[in-house]
């Protein structure tokens, strides 16, 4: 197995300027980044003479930092949202277990939560199943420690 060629892209003005490392005269540009992929495979099958599909690439966007940082406040954010959201269903599902175990009917529960009744049935069901997928979340969680 070959190593991957690795480009370096950069933006200046309306393009991305594209360098492919160790390739004398590996250069290009692309109006997105979506074009690098397809841009940097073109040249390089001209210049080495292979199938544009043959070569391994590896694309390196070089980010300003404010637009990193930025980026990677979002992605805390998302996983946070996630977080929030996965909590959000454990705690309708045992809602919805709790009452309907309490005698309740599934209409009143479905009225209790402000959902229909039948979401009111698919959280319990997966209520019944949240045992095993919580065994198998904490021992996931604990082998990457």
């Amino acid at each position: 197995m070959t190593r991957p060629f690795v480009v370096r892209a950069s933006r200046e003005g309306d393009w991305w300027y594209l360098e492919v490392e160790g390739v004398e005269g590996g250069y290009s540009q692309a109006r997105r980044l979506d074009q690098v992929e397809s841009t940097i495979r073109d040249l390089l099958a001209l210049m080495l003479q292979r199938v544009p599909e043959s070569f391994d690439l590896d694309v390196q966007v070089e980010w300003p930092a404010d637009l990193r940082t930025a980026s990677e406040r979002a992605s805390q954010a998302r996983k946070r949202a996630d977080e929030a959201r996965e909590q959000a269903a454990a705690e309708m599902r045992m809602a919805a277990a709790t009452a309907t175990q309490a005698g309740y009917t599934v209409r009143d529960v479905a009225a209790l939560l402000d959902v229909s009744p039948q979401r009111v049935s698919q959280l319990r069901i997966a209520e019944r199943r949240a045992p095993y997928k919580a065994t198998a979340a904490a021992t996931a969680k604990e082998s990457r420690r």
